[in-house]
């Protein structure tokens, strides 16, 4: 959803300036923009005040990749709201998860290594909404 879009969502009890400032942390919401803001979003109102465990960084995408600003912006989001809520399910079940990286076993020497690797462990992104990439 864009910027301009997410006022007239929340029933234009906020603007798209005052937005941008609650990013950037200049100012706060009041208790009721929150709530129309987090109905706009689908999200629940103590979405706002989750501590973000870790950021991607490093996060690169192809140089002539035919991806728009906006659907990779969207793409590192998804990836990002996934993981946190994946750790915090880890950590309400006490789980012990040991990370086993998919792609370290096989060496890539071909384009026929790539697609092999690729095709086995596509199951292991299914949670990326491919959709974004049509």
């Amino acid at each position: 959803m864009s910027m301009a879009a997410l006022p007239e969502k929340a029933g234009a009890v906020v603007s798209k300036q005052a937005i941008s400032k609650y990013e950037k942390g200049l100012i706060n919401p009041s208790s009721d923009v929150l709530i129309e803001l987090a109905r706009a979003l689908d999200v629940k109102v103590d979405y706002f005040f989750r501590p973000a465990r870790f950021a991607i960084t490093g996060l690169e995408f192809r140089k002539k990749s035919m991806l728009t600003k906006k659907i990779e912006e969207q793409i590192k989001y998804q990836t990002l709201d996934f993981l946190q809520k994946y750790l915090e399910i880890e950590d309400v079940l006490n789980l012990q998860i040991k990370f086993d990286n998919p792609v370290s076993q096989p060496k890539i020497r071909t384009w026929a290594d790539i697609n092999m690797v690729f095709f086995q462990k596509l199951d292991f992104f299914s949670f990326l909404d491919l959709n974004l990439l049509s």
